[in-house]
């Protein structure tokens, strides 16, 4: 599927998220900016003096006015460690709104945090509307968290701490989408065939192009809840 007809398919009202996310930042607002209104990319590797957003807008979003930029930091001081490789960093939020020709803000937040903290702090119940795990790996470097996988269906042991399908789930609105590339899932997200997994039907929609890492494949799902 090319990028322009991503454009096409409809997208719930919600907010973005891509946990460890890198610099996939202009892949996700250069296929989704056009319908969602609130981006939170989050990373353990994340800088403040090198996260900014108009570092990564895409072209075709040029048009867009910066108009305000703020910095959080905890208070606390806190020190956080990373799991996958025992380093420490602090934790730190910014936050940059930007205005569409049209008069909509665009919220755009850069954490560096934990992942899994994030995905709990920040998001109720039913408030994603697209979910985007790219480009991660398992060794050092990578996160080793499997956002898309069940901890009810591992037989793996030392890394059901690591597995969040379910908790993710109950974050999706209906008919959410999901973009993967297959890597840290259940294994029936390396296929291209819908299924059913922790009370969703996760429907199939098509591969996309333009992933940065060239040796994988991201495809796109869209999350049915089953009633």
């Amino acid at each position: 599927m090319p990028n322009n007809q991503i454009k096409n398919i409809s997208i719930p009202v919600g907010k973005f998220y891509g946990p460890c996310s890198g610099h996939d930042v202009t892949f996700a607002i250069e296929n989704f900016a056009s319908e969602v209104n609130n981006f939170v990319f989050c990373d353990v590797n994340y800088r403040q003096n090198t996260m900014k957003s108009f570092k990564y807008l895409p072209k075709c979003y040029l048009d867009w006015e910066l108009i305000s930029r703020k910095f959080k930091q905890d208070k606390s001081n806190l020190i956080k460690k990373i799991p996958n490789s025992n380093k420490s960093f602090h934790t730190f939020c910014t936050i940059d709104n930007w205005l569409r020709p049209d008069g909509t803000i665009v919220v755009v937040e850069f954490w560096c945090d934990l992942a899994e903290d994030i995905l709990v702090s920040q998001f109720g119940t039913n408030s994603i509307s697209v979910f985007m795990h790219i480009n991660d790996g398992e060794s050092e470097g990578g996160s080793n968290l499997w956002f898309l996988e069940a901890k009810e269906c591992s037989q793996n042991k030392y890394l059901l701490n690591r597995m969040f399908l379910s908790v993710v789930a109950d974050r999706l609105v209906e008919r959410a989408l999901i973009v993967t590339d297959g890597k840290l899932t259940h294994h029936k997200f390396s296929r291209q065939r819908s299924f059913n997994l922790v009370g969703i039907c996760w429907e199939y929609i098509a591969e996309i192009k333009g992933n940065r890492v060239k040796d994988r494949v991201a495809s796109l799902w869209r999350a049915c809840i089953n009633n």
